[in-house]
């Protein structure tokens, strides 16, 4: 059901798609970066070696808010593809607009962010989608 939600349309975007899923699905799991390395390596040898792709999609994110495709099943959203650029100009404005409205935030985008914010987009728009965001102690909130 998972590969269902992705907007592909030709061989190559399937392999992006597949790609894009076992990162999510195995990559996102890992919690240092030297095992993350590994991961990249095993997933993009096999690829080179078995389907003759030699590109990496590090620079490419699915999101259920760029897809112009009417979903498979009801009640889903589809994921569209987004490069990370894109993604960031997107994020930039937004983030201006609720600086205006609102109050400044001081954020920067850095990989990771974009990375973590793609992940959230992609479980909060699966139909009863949610999230449990823990972190480190005495990080986050301080008043209530």
């Amino acid at each position: 059901f998972g590969l269902m939600r992705y907007e592909a349309q030709g061989a190559e975007s399937l392999v992006e798609v597949l790609t894009y899923e076992a990162f999510r699905l195995f990559r996102d799991r890992l919690v240092n970066i030297e095992s993350r390395q590994a991961m990249d390596q095993l997933i993009y040898n096999q690829l080179r070696n078995n389907l003759k792709y030699g590109q990496t999609i590090g620079n490419i994110f699915f999101l259920s808010k760029v897809s112009n495709v009417n979903p498979i099943f009801p009640g889903t959203k589809t994921l569209g593809r987004i490069e990370k650029t894109d993604l960031e100009a997107t994020l930039k404005a937004t983030i201006k607009s609720y600086e205006r409205e609102y109050k400044d935030l001081n954020v920067i985008l850095v990989d990771e962010l974009l990375e973590k914010f793609a992940q959230l987009e992609k479980a909060l728009s699966q139909n009863a989608g949610h999230v449990l965001l823990a972190g480190r102690s005495g990080t986050g909130r301080r008043t209530s």
